[in-house]
Parts: C-alpha cells; sequence; structure tokens
C-alpha cells in the first residue's frame, strides 16, 4: 500500500496532498446496445492511467418488464 502523500507545515500538522488523491474513471452503462463499447473504452483508459473504474448502471423505469 502507498503512504499519504503529506508534507509537514510549521506547526507540524500533515496536510494532504492533492496529488495523493486517486480520482476513478466513471462510466454511466444504460440498457443500449452500444454499452459494451462504453465498459470497455472506461476499461482502457483506467488501466492506461492506473486508477480504478466506477461502472454505474442506470435502469429505465418498470424494470424488469411486469409479466
Amino acid at each position: 500500500m502507498t503512504p499519504l502523500l503529506s508534507r509537514p507545515r510549521r506547526d507540524r500538522t500533515p496536510w494532504l496532498a492533492r496529488a495523493g488523491l486517486v480520482q476513478p474513471m466513471a462510466a454511466v452503462l444504460t440498457d443500449r446496445i452500444d454499452d459494451l463499447a462504453v465498459a470497455e473504452a472506461a476499461a482502457r483508459i483506467a488501466l492506461a492511467r492506473r486508477v480504478p473504474v466506477l461502472l454505474i448502471a442506470v435502469m429505465p423505469p418498470g424494470y424488469p418488464p411486469a409479466g
């Protein structure tokens, strides 16, 4: 595990460096056919940036269909 980036100030209280915060790659998935391409692109970008992937699934109203 990587230690948090911190720098002591004059009063000896550390502050977290902004570079130490990980920002995940997010992708919103719905019920469309091209969502697979969106998920693959998000995974490729996240791998290149070495960050986690956050997949958000949004389902249409009334899912699953009643019956």
